[in-house]
């Protein structure tokens, strides 16, 4: 039990001396922080989801925003991975946009045709695209995102992380 109390209080005092900006629920000045996010992009990926880090994860969660700021350019970037993790952040944003939720799937099949259309409308941006196709692809994109309103709300809008939902108590009543 000692030893538990010990573990806590050292996460504890972790999680106290980490950056501001590196914290979850940190909600002041969200855009400032996207240019910190896209730096880290390839920081801290998950060996089983090579294209996922927790910087990418934080820039689909800003939505449109982060596109607007910085974001976008990762797809036309000369590295091939940050090029990959472009593509996940602008998928998963532009995903969002039709009803795509994180951990539930599409609200419905007709947003994620709609997703699916303005992809391959607008270039079907693929990472290893010739760099013409590539430049291209991001100049539909741009202009995509520079006149498109939020068309569905994004679910946590002010977190940059999902909030905590703890399991269901097994205790009876």
């Amino acid at each position: 039990m000692e030893l538990l109390s010990t573990v806590g209080l050292l996460l504890a005092a972790v999680v106290a001396a980490a950056p501001a900006d590196s914290r979850a629920g940190d909600e002041r000045d969200l855009p400032g922080q996207i240019p910190s996010l896209v730096a880290r992009i390839n920081e801290n990926y998950d060996p089983l989801h090579f294209d996922v880090t927790p910087a990418g994860m934080d820039l689909i969660l800003l939505g449109l925003p982060a596109l607007r700021h910085g974001a976008l350019e990762l797809i036309v970037s000369d590295d091939a991975d940050t090029r990959l993790r472009g593509e996940r952040v602008l998928y998963g944003i532009v995903s969002q946009q039709f009803g795509f939720v994180r951990g539930l799937g599409w609200r419905d099949r007709r947003g994620q045709e709609r997703c699916d259309e303005l992809w391959e409308k607008n270039g079907g941006y693929d990472r290893n695209m010739p760099e013409p196709e590539r430049r291209q692809c991001y100049a539909m994109w741009k202009d995509w995102v520079e006149t498109v309103e939020e068309l569905a709300p994004r679910s946590n809008p002010n977190r940059l992380r999902p909030p905590r939902v703890d399991p269901p108590s097994t205790a009876t009543p």
